[in-house]
């Protein structure tokens, strides 16, 4: 398998060396599984990018349309490196691709984390590379504050409310410690926060036991189980829990190695080294594409 240091290499001695490099792999791809092949990757390693520029949004459906509009395969290998981001947009893509194909495996190179890991939960089948990671379900708020936004989870602002609660109840005098606190959320942030909740746990179960666990007889149990555990700040602990391959086939997740095939993980792990590379030494934030070459690359402005 290419180093991370061979993939520079080979891109370096390309015109236009990272769309060239990206689009032969993936080309490749098509050829080895004989199946449509979508990459979709944001820049959000990368700690000094503002989070609604990384994240999954409604703006992101122009592009998952516009790479998938000339594919006509049945089955589709769907390679993603995402944050996560908004769950109506994830509901949507959903939608949208479990409409167009009969079976899709999700490839996670590194990391899907939350609303991207809530995708990966929509597919038949995950393949993840031996230190990819999957993340908790459990939603997050955009929440100004003098520092600027910052990602707060739903079940956490729950329950902060309920403490500010429980404490000023018993102290009317910390109130005043307390309304810093409070005075960032915006009005119908409870009621938004418990929603979110069950849609995101609804979704989750609704879809492990549809396509996942399709024909199997325990598939709603399963389904059920997993749900809740991944919706469940208070089991996962934090937003960014890393959920490894083996954890997630623990879970009962339908989850193989991306290296059962050598040949097929060279190339992802190509793939990704290529887009990494991409995201460090330009201002690219986010890559749409596919095997035919036809691509939406979104630039840091």
């Amino acid at each position: 398998m290419p180093t991370w240091h061979q993939v520079l290499n080979h891109i370096e001695n390309f015109p236009n060396p990272y769309d060239h490099t990206r689009r032969n792999v993936l080309n490749d791809i098509h050829k080895h599984t004989s199946s449509d092949v979508v990459l979709y990757a944001t820049a959000w390693t990368d700690p000094t990018n503002p989070a609604h520029l990384v994240s999954l949004v409604d703006a992101d459906l122009e592009g998952f349309v516009e790479v998938t509009r000339t594919l006509n395969g049945e089955t589709l290998n769907f390679i993603l490196h995402s944050p996560g981001g908004s769950l109506t947009v994830a509901e949507n893509l959903v939608d949208y691709l479990r409409d167009r194909y009969d079976y899709i495996r999700v490839i996670i190179p590194q990391a899907a984390m939350s609303a991207a890991t809530m995708i990966a939960l929509a597919a038949d089948e995950i393949l993840m590379a031996p230190h990819a990671t999957l993340g908790p379900i459990d939603p997050q708020f955009m929440i100004p504050t003098e520092n600027g936004y910052q990602m707060v989870s739903a079940e956490a602002i729950l329950k902060q409310f309920e403490q500010a609660k429980q404490e000023c109840s018993q102290n009317p005098n910390v109130l005043a410690a307390w309304m810093p606190i409070l005075k960032q959320y915006p009005p119908g942030i409870l009621i938004e926060c418990q929603n979110a909740m069950a849609l995101a746990k609804e979704l989750v179960e609704e879809w492990l036991a549809e396509y996942m666990f399709h024909g199997q007889p325990d598939a709603e149990e399963k389904a059920h189980k997993i749900a809740e555990f991944l919706s469940s700040h208070e089991d996962t602990k934090v937003h960014d829990r890393h959920i490894t391959r083996k954890k997630a086939m623990k879970l009962g997740l339908n989850v193989q190695p991306l290296e059962r095939d050598p040949d097929f993980y060279e190339m992802a792990m190509t793939l990704y080294h290529t887009v990494t590379l991409t995201f460090d030494q330009t201002s690219v934030i986010k890559i749409f594409d596919n095997h035919n070459g036809e691509s939406i690359v979104r630039v840091k402005r």
